[in-house]
């Protein structure tokens, strides 16, 4: 059901009271320790602040992440938190991931010489929001929630994140949801050179199909970013991602080893 069908304010009245929440369809009684991120975290509350997000894309195996420290707020999606120990957030969507990181199951990651008990003990001292786009009232741990909007819109926080299929959408409408502006995706590459990720440890890879149905979920939001005036820059030249102009990351970032 979507925010639309229902009266906003008597469903948020009874949410707060632990009933039942129409957005998920096996009750509203928290699974796990979640906790709700909206009654911490507020919409535009890093707003005129600029934001950095990063996807999973292969074009950062050779990156420097330092280069972003101090450089404004990070967003990083999925197992990117493992390079990104200084960033803000790391936000998630993928079942899998979370049930890895809760049950002991996660794969190494080679780069960084990190076996799974290391990954989940980086994952617990995260200092950064540690955020879960809730769409079934998971159980996970430690973690904040927010639910799954449904409409290509940024809104209030407790109305939830878009994310069509992919967490890189909803990472990107996070960060404007917290009144971030400008916006910087990094890792947005949206196609696959040797390798799927920058990073390791997923058992499949992804196919190019799933990629290119990314593509209509960026283009959903693309007009009400720009509506809102939040310009979002794709610091990937090569990227199949149309609709966001692309600058050189040095002009943003300055050259590796300078200011």
């Amino acid at each position: 059901m979507a925010i639309g069908d229902i009266d906003f304010q008597i469903w948020e009245s009874e949410m707060m009271k632990g009933k039942r929440d129409p957005f998920w369809k096996f009750g509203g009684v928290l699974k796990g320790s979640k906790k709700k991120l909206w009654l911490e975290l507020k919409e535009r509350d890093w707003e005129g602040e600029a934001c950095f997000v990063i996807g999973g894309g292969s074009s950062l195996r050779e990156f420097y992440f330092e280069r972003l420290r101090g450089k404004g707020r990070v967003i990083v999606c999925n197992k990117g938190f493992l390079y990104t120990p200084f960033a803000d957030m790391m936000i998630c969507m993928d079942n899998d991931l979370y049930n890895d990181l809760n049950e002991g199951k996660i794969l190494g990651e080679r780069r960084l010489g990190l076996k799974g008990e290391e990954i989940r003990k980086r994952f617990r001292a995260f200092k950064g929001w540690k955020v879960w786009i809730d769409a079934g009232n998971y159980y996970y741990d430690g973690v904040h929630f927010v639910f799954k909007r449904t409409d290509p819109h940024v809104g209030k926080m407790i109305q939830g994140i878009y994310t069509g299929n992919n967490i890189g959408v909803g990472a990107l409408m996070m960060s404007a949801t917290l009144g971030c502006n400008p916006i910087y995706l990094l890792g947005y590459d949206m196609y696959h050179s040797k390798h799927t990720h920058f990073h390791d440890g997923y058992s499949r890879k992804q196919a190019l199909s799933h990629l290119n149905s990314f593509l209509k979920h960026f283009e959903r939001i693309r007009g009400d970013l720009q509506k809102r005036g939040i310009k979002v820059y794709n610091l990937n030249p090569k990227s199949k991602l149309k609709g966001y102009p692309k600058i050189p990351m040095e002009e943003i970032l300055g050259e590796v080893g300078g200011e």
